[in-house]
Formats: structure tokens, C-alpha cells, sequence
């Protein structure tokens, strides 16, 4: 096997693993250091830190109480998650990885977006994308 050919089979079994290689693949000059996540999103997940929305009685921090959210706060947040569900779904479905956690205070949720890099390679070509070089 040439050095070319080592060098994209090298590549290519990093793309399909999420750039999650073996760290002496990901080390050699053949294969450039990529970040997993090019962007992030951020979601509303409650009204307020203080306001109880599908938390279990396990999850609570420090055994704080949270208050029940009012049918129009309760409604919001229900509203946010069939949205926030859609826009996840629609990213998931155009292969897209994402990875999802919740804010310090539990009342948003984090979202960063990433995309392999032979599907970056691919939308460009199909775009004809032109590289500007220094």
C-alpha cells in the first residue's frame, strides 16, 4: 500500500468514527487533529431554574425544591420541546452528530452540532465550494 492509500484509509476510518479514533491513528502527520463539534446551539428547557419540568425525584440536586410550574409555564415548556425535539430530529437526519447536556442551572440545554469530514467534503465538492487560500 502506498503512503497515499495508507494515509486516506487512515483518514477515512477516523470519519466513520466520529473522529473518535485510536490515539496513535489520530497522532500520525497523515491524518490532521479535527475538532468533533463545529457549533453549538442552546435551547430553553424551563421558565426558570426554580421550576420543577420532568425531573425525577432521583435527579434532584441536594434534595432542593423545585415549584411547580403554572399551567401557562407548564404549556411554554412544552411548546420548546416538540420545537427543540424537531430541530434535533431534522439535524440527526442529515447525519449530522450531535451532543446534548444540560446548562449549569438545568434550565437550558446545550447542543453541539458536528459534521464528519467526508460529508464536509462531499456538501463542498457538490457546492463547488471555492477554498480561499492565504
Amino acid at each position: 500500500m502506498s503512503g497515499a492509500n495508507a494515509a486516506y484509509s487512515s483518514y477515512s476510518k477516523l470519519d466513520y468514527e466520529s473522529g473518535v479514533g485510536k490515539p496513535d491513528i489520530r497522532d500520525t502527520p497523515e491524518v490532521p487533529l479535527r475538532r468533533n463539534y463545529d457549533m453549538c446551539m442552546v435551547f430553553r428547557y424551563k421558565t426558570s431554574k426554580a421550576v420543577r419540568y420532568e425531573e425525577q425525584s432521583n435527579e434532584l440536586l441536594f434534595n432542593r425544591t423545585l415549584a411547580e410550574p403554572s399551567q401557562k409555564e407548564r404549556n411554554e415548556m412544552q411548546m420548546w420541546k416538540q420545537q427543540r425535539e424537531a430541530i434535533l430530529k431534522s439535524l440527526q437526519n442529515c447525519r449530522l452528530h450531535i451532543f446534548c447536556y444540560y446548562s449549569r442551572d438545568s434550565d437550558e440545554i446545550i447542543v453541539k452540532i458536528g459534521a464528519p469530514a467526508q460529508k464536509l467534503r462531499d456538501t463542498a465538492a457538490r457546492m463547488k465550494y471555492k477554498l480561499q487560500l492565504k
